[in-house]
């Protein structure tokens, strides 16, 4: 091609391109519904995936609700494999196709006491309960430890269990956490210059962020962390009673006793797993309590007492926390779990499963 035919070409595109069908006019596809093919597309080869994630990740709450659609197989029988990278924005994807009234949440477990090569692994599962439904519709998925889980500018309603994964939130000028949020990870990355804690506009009085880490890198975030409204937020790390995070730093209460450790473990998990209902009362469906994942270990037991001592109350579908029996007979509250602040009368409560 010579010199003067390149030139043309190279017009012809700077000219022609942006008023092709398929885009805007400008840089973006023509419609969100094309973005999310293209997208999923990405995701899914080996070119292009690290600019598209970074793409869908700062997208926060405005993020396409289409994608999930194309990147879920219809025909999907059994668990798909989900890259950590891909899990913020797959949900992401999910929950901007909520409804008023509608709910989402995420939790990721790494497995306990398993093989070297089965401890890499990670568990996702993903709960949505509609508004006008009985059944929640849970998506659960295999993934890994490896790698990094990114989850974006905007986090709701996330558990994160996974004692060698590597969490990065980010990037973005700012990071948006809505109540409630337990991470414990191996190692935790802010990849932003603000962070900012807020209660869910749908939960209940006490809401909770509680981000626990053996390996914290956040030296972008220059500011002191924002909590707003009644929310309470905890940070447990090597190195976080410096700035920024003084006024957030938290130390957990751990037993020498390993059998009371993993009993407190479990007893934190069905605690803290609890939402508000669309009545006010603090509720989660039976399937989710009674599942292997939260059963496992000392679990079955803890949730025998539990029910027996009328702490939680099942009725239909569903599991019922009473709060003040639970400060009655523990001494402790909802918060107090989330921050992992246990005292004489958890370690108590949890000890009777052992005589």
């Amino acid at each position: 091609m010579s010199a003067k035919d390149a030139q043309t070409y190279s017009t012809a595109l700077q000219n022609w391109v942006p008023e092709h069908p398929f885009l805007d006019g400008g840089q973006n596809a023509s419609s969100a519904v094309f973005d999310a093919v293209i997208s999923t597309h990405a995701l899914k080869t080996q070119g292009g995936v690290d600019a598209v994630v970074q793409r869908e990740l700062q997208k926060g709450i405005a993020a396409n609700p289409f994608l999930s659609e194309f990147y879920i197989p219809d025909n999907c029988s059994s668990e798909l494999f989900l890259p950590p990278a891909h899990v913020g924005i797959l949900y992401s994807s999910l929950r901007a196709r909520l409804s008023l009234g509608d709910t989402a949440s995420l939790s990721i477990e790494g497995p306990d006491d398993a093989e070297e090569e089965e401890a890499l692994r990670a568990e996702v599962e993903i709960t949505l309960a509609r508004r006008d439904s009985e059944r929640p519709r849970t998506l659960r998925f295999d993934s890994e430890q490896t790698g990094t889980l990114r989850l974006g500018v905007y986090l709701e309603d996330i558990e994160i269990d996974a004692p060698l994964c590597k969490v990065e939130i980010g990037p973005g000028p700012e990071a948006v956490l809505i109540a409630p949020i337990s991470i414990q990870c191996n190692e935790l990355v802010f990849s932003t210059d603000k962070v900012i804690a807020e209660a869910s506009s749908m939960g209940k009085a006490e809401a909770a962020i509680y981000l626990e880490a053996q390996n914290y890198a956040g030296s972008q975030v220059a500011y002191v962390p924002t909590a707003r409204g009644n929310v309470s937020l905890k940070a447990s790390w090597p190195g976080a009673q410096r700035h920024p995070w003084t006024t957030y730093a938290s130390e957990p209460h751990i037993p020498d006793d390993p059998r009371i450790n993993e009993a407190l473990r479990r007893f934190r998990k069905f605690i803290i797993s609890f939402r508000s209902h669309s009545k006010g009362n603090l509720a989660r469906f039976r399937a989710k309590l009674e599942h292997a994942r939260m059963t496992k270990g000392s679990g079955k037991a803890i949730l025998e007492l539990l029910v027996s001592d009328k702490i939680l109350t099942l009725s239909g579908s569903m599991y019922y926390l009473d709060p003040v029996r639970l400060g009655k007979i523990t001494g402790t509250t909802y918060i107090d779990c989330m921050n992992r602040n246990f005292g004489e009368g958890e370690i108590a409560f949890v000890k009777r499963i052992f005589k």
